[in-house]
């Protein structure tokens, strides 16, 4: 599978019909990989069937402002947030009506999580909250540990985490960060650690970084959406025009083979550039061999070998 991913070519990307829905912030693929959805900043949620390339059907007043983020709960179950505050659930099959709609943030709500076996949603925002939903209830719980990574960089300027995802087999967490005057920014893997908490009020386990690498910082102020691989051997991370395709080594060996014991850089497997302005995120298809990358004019491209 790496082998074909190191084979694609820029020449071998599609552009999806997206223009005119402002900025692609976001991009989600159903678990079954039938669906694209693409989070869009004017209101919009568009969807695509990425293997045909065509439009499915377009939820022109998602939100009441931009939409930041998607997040498939099952295959037929995903949750969009927005600058609006909210949080919203929707049903491919009944894509007339949102299923309900989550209140609780009082800023922009910017990132969505959600864990299969416990069923429970996770939204962080602007207004410094992270909020863990009972989707069984559609309330808030309060449980929450916090964890602070330490960035590359100097320390003293401070850090921003932009964007995270964790490893498919829940070893690590991926992160952007940027510096907090925002002329650095560097993409980061880090390994959890078990261990008794040092203090009554310490979390459980830690965060060790282990690989990293330093960004374009292209497009400053916009957030970058990066994402792992479905096997979590290779990172895409968006870089300027494109995208780069990243490993823990040279041989994108899995994570648990290659761990250093002091940070080292991640490994360029492959760039890919098609888009004409900055691209803010991309994700890879959980069945096909198939990336996505969608950039600030609204342009989605998709990447996939020839044969």
């Amino acid at each position: 599978m790496t082998g074909l991913y190191a084979a694609i070519q820029p020449a071998d990307s599609v552009s999806l019909s997206t223009r005119t829905h402002g900025a692609v912030f976001n991009l989600e693929y159903s678990p079954d990989g039938s669906v694209l959805t693409v989070a869009c900043e004017q209101t919009e949620v568009l969807l695509f069937d990425p293997i045909s390339s065509k439009h499915i059907k377009t939820l022109s007043e998602a939100h009441e402002d931009c939409v930041n983020n998607i997040r498939f709960l099952d295959n037929r179950l995903f949750a969009t947030c927005s600058d609006d505050t909210t949080i919203a659930l929707w049903d491919l099959r009944k894509l007339n009506t949102k299923v309900c709609t989550l209140h609780g943030h009082t800023s922009w709500v910017k990132n969505i999580e959600y864990d299969t076996n416990t069923r429970l949603l996770v939204t962080s925002g602007f207004d410094g909250n992270v909020i863990i939903w009972d989707t069984n209830r559609g309330s808030p719980r309060n449980s929450l540990e916090v964890l602070t990574p330490e960035v590359p960089g100097e320390r003293d300027r401070g850090n921003c985490i932009t964007s995270l995802q964790l490893h498919p087999k829940g070893w690590a967490t991926l992160l952007r960060c940027s510096s907090n005057t925002d002329d650095q920014e560097w993409t980061c893997v880090y390994e959890f650690q078990e261990g008794a908490p040092v203090r009554p009020v310490s979390p459980r386990c830690s965060l060790r970084l282990t690989h990293c690498i330093e960004e374009a910082n292209v497009g400053r102020g916009y957030i970058k959406e990066l994402c792992f691989s479905p096997d979590g051997r290779m990172i895409s991370s968006p870089h300027g025009f494109g995208i780069r395709l990243l490993g823990f080594d040279a041989h994108c060996s899995e994570l648990v083979d290659c761990l250093p014991r002091e940070a080292s850089p991640l490994r360029e497997i492959r760039s890919l550039y098609s888009h004409n302005d900055v691209v803010l995120t991309t994700k890879f298809s959980p069945t096909h061999c198939q990336i996505a990358s969608g950039c600030l004019s609204g342009r989605v491209s998709l990447y996939q070998p020839k044969f």
